[in-house]
């Protein structure tokens, strides 16, 4: 006759021990998930500048302006040129202005037409990634980057919209937009004469159509 099989005792807390650590790591899975829910999705919004970017880019090429679109909270005015919308997303783009003070503007999601004042078309909607930064530390950053990127500073080789996305998009969720975004100003650059090829309207500076010099604060509010 064979021996009825034995269990094995377990140590009195064994049992208490493996709930408690199931407990846990279960706590800390929903944990995490939520705190992933809860961090918003950075886009950045591209648009053509030119007709004969339907034509060039599959090959990566063009002309395009772009856009970082993150979450906003509250109608809270962070300068002259910045505030947050109450409801939904917003969009953060860079322009240039003649003074010495942040060129960057928030406006509506994806449509830039309406700002730059140049007959750009929404392409696309490129997710980057996601931020840990709350609403008022993307506020933050934004003052911040404005120091970096006044309006009397902007060039459409050096320092243009989509230098200012990539930036952005670096500090937000430590990630960068793809090359082709800005592949025509690293082109121009290294050999300038492709700019005689450009039309003129697209080496003008994009400017902050809505904004007036009576928009930007004198020295004594900056202080």
């Amino acid at each position: 006759m064979s021996a009825k099989p034995t269990a094995i005792p377990l140590k009195k807390g064994n049992g208490e021990n493996l709930e408690d650590f199931m407990r846990t790591v279960a706590d800390e899975f929903e944990a995490r998930e939520q705190r992933m829910s809860q961090c918003p999705d950075v886009y950045l919004n591209v648009y053509d500048m030119l007709a004969v970017n339907t034509y060039v880019y599959p090959v990566g090429l063009g002309a395009y302006h772009t856009g970082v679109e993150v979450y906003g909270r509250g109608k809270v005015w962070v300068s002259c040129m910045l505030s947050v919308n109450l409801h939904g997303k917003l969009e953060y783009a860079y322009g240039c202005h003649p003074y010495s003070y942040s060129g960057i503007y928030d406006m509506e999601p994806r449509q830039a037409d309406e700002i730059t004042g140049q007959q750009v078309r929404f392409r696309e909607a490129i997710l980057i990634g996601h931020t840990h930064f709350s609403s008022e530390e993307v506020k933050g950053l934004v003052v911040l980057l404005g120091r970096d990127y006044n309006g009397c500073d902007y060039t459409i080789l050096h320092r243009n919209c989509n230098h200012f996305s990539s930036d952005f998009c670096q500090r937000l969720c430590g990630a960068t937009p793809p090359r082709w975004i800005n592949r025509l100003a690293q082109i121009a650059s290294w050999m300038p004469f492709v700019l005689n090829c450009l039309p003129p309207q697209l080496l003008s500076s994009p400017s902050h159509s809505h904004l007036s010099p009576t928009d930007v604060p004198d020295k004594k509010s900056d202080s």
